[in-house]
């Protein structure tokens, strides 16, 4: 993704949370009189060169036993001596502005030295310093990303390589919600969940047997009875914590699962829960009852009007899974991920991670395919690809400073484009009406019989190759930033055919 200063106006949120400030990638260089390690743990790679030995595992302990020091986990040169004598070596640093070593005096001297360039630990020749410090500043290579507190982020593209990790099982996936009572604060005192897995295979075998039904038709009533009693489970009061079932339980002192992870489906779709079932083309029986007042119950009532609210939760929940089902299915048709590859993930809002893992000749023979700068030409003997992806150190950083979803979340930035909005200006004004949200209006423009020469011209004005949003969900930030998800290899926008396929496989 390639972040421009005119396209995004920046969101002033909290500033809990933190990031690193400075990013490198640093390339290793062997010369006659010097040596530049690669970024990461450079001290400990000199001191393997030198010694012709891995001490990697052994220096990791040691730098972080400075338990009290302000600097845990990093070495300095005030270190050094500590360090020889842990380790029984004549270790010494060069400091050429005042021309000695630290420490001064060893045992034997080495006939290669320690020196510090741009904060990164390199080694010179003892007899030939001078020509060792010449060698490193004309041959230090390292590319430097700035924090998004810059408006020109960032300009360039990383190469790395990513394994392939399966894909997370539908069954593994809930859709829930919960009630609550405001005192002060929003207290839950109930929340259903339904298994998407378990409901797909309810709602297709509606469809096996009865196939004359249309899809907005309602679900007849037995299945209906069916997925409000066995397939909606609703847990209320204390029951909220009751323990979980998995493959792998993960137990804290409260001797409570802690390895279910909660995320805002806001990340995936922004519109309301009701205004997205409508567009989805559900069974009416499976939408939003919008006819009730959940504001009247509270903490003294809740408990003796359950009979009214639960229905209203339980088809909810229903609603919603039954719309992450379908938006599943259309996302696999068109972008080939769900939302199980994006559950800590930038959102999928109209614009989607795209990953292609295996070599795809007839992709590679496309137009599009060689002006996509995140997606490097794949070759038959290389089945992974070099991509800018979430696990590129900026990434992650950005993440970090983009988190947000939910009341438990440290909110930091966000950064949006109005081009979406000129769209859908163009778009109310040809069908003129007055209709929100970019899936209804295109629905609308589809079916209109109106000539569309002058819309298909002011359209194709617009620069919608730029990325329209850009945002961050997750509970913990420590969670968005050291998952393995989404499994975002490479990132496009999408086409504009694709944008056309993606609506319609949701209708």
């Amino acid at each position: 993704m390639i972040f421009h200063k005119n396209n995004f106006k920046e969101i002033k949120r909290s500033k809990k949370g933190s990031g690193v400030s400075l990013l490198k990638k640093i390339k290793e260089y062997i010369g006659i009189n010097c040596y530049i390690p690669s970024d990461g743990c450079c001290f400990v790679k000199c001191v393997n060169r030198v010694l012709n030995e891995d001490y990697t595992r052994e220096f990791q302990d040691f730098i972080n036993s400075f338990q009290k020091s302000n600097r845990k986990g990093v070495m300095t040169t005030a270190r050094i001596c500590e360090f020889n004598k842990k380790f029984n070596t004549n270790f010494q640093i060069y400091m050429p502005k005042h021309r000695h070593f630290q420490p001064k005096k060893v045992t034997e001297e080495l006939d290669w030295v320690f020196y510090l360039h741009k904060e990164h630990f390199c080694l010179i020749r003892r007899n030939n310093k001078t020509l060792g410090i010449k060698e490193i500043e004309d041959n230090y290579d390292e590319n430097v990303w700035r924090t998004c507190r810059d408006d020109n982020a960032i300009t360039q593209v990383s190469l790395l390589k990513l394994n392939v990790f399966p894909t997370i099982h539908d069954d593994c996936l809930y859709a829930w919600d919960c009630e609550t009572y405001n005192e002060n604060k929003a207290i839950p005192y109930s929340c259903t969940l339904v298994n998407l897995e378990k409901l797909r295979k309810m709602l297709n075998r509606r469809n096996n047997l009865f196939p004359d039904l249309k899809p907005t038709d309602p679900i007849p009533e037995e299945f209906y009875n069916k997925l409000m009693t066995n397939i909606v489970e609703i847990f209320v009061d204390e029951d909220l914590q009751k323990k979980w079932k998995r493959q792998k339980e993960i137990k804290g002192n409260s001797n409570y699962l802690q390895n279910i992870n909660f995320t805002c489906s806001y990340q995936h779709e922004k519109s309301s829960l009701a205004a997205w079932g409508n567009s989805s083309n559900l069974p009416m029986n499976l939408r939003k009852i919008e006819d009730v007042n959940i504001a009247k119950y509270a903490k003294d009532n809740w408990e003796s009007l359950r009979p009214e609210w639960e229905p209203y939760a339980k088809r909810d929940t229903l609603c919603l899974g039954a719309c992450l089902i379908k938006y599943n299915q259309a996302m696999k048709k068109t972008v080939f991920q769900n939302v199980s590859n994006n559950l800590m993930a930038p959102s999928l809002s109209l614009k989607g991670w795209y990953y292609l893992y295996h070599y795809d000749k007839e992709m590679v023979e496309e137009e599009w395919y060689e002006s996509t700068r995140m997606v490097p030409k794949h070759t038959e003997k290389q089945n992974v690809e070099k991509v800018y992806s979430h696990t590129h150190p900026f990434i992650r950083y950005f993440i970090r400073q983009s988190i947000k979803g939910g009341r438990v979340s440290a909110n930091r930035k966000s950064f949006e484009t109005d081009k979406m909005n000129e769209i859908c200006a163009i778009l109310k004004e040809y069908n003129e009406s007055d209709t929100e949200g970019i899936i209804d209006l295109f629905k609308e423009y589809s079916v209109n019989p109106k000539d569309k020469t002058e819309v298909h011209a002011k359209l194709k004005e617009l620069d919608y190759s730029k990325l329209m949003a850009f945002d961050a969900n997750g509970f913990y930030a420590s969670a968005m930033t050291e998952g393995e998800y989404p499994k975002a290899e490479s990132a496009r926008a999408f086409l504009p055919e694709e944008e056309k396929e993606f609506v319609k496989n949701l209708q």
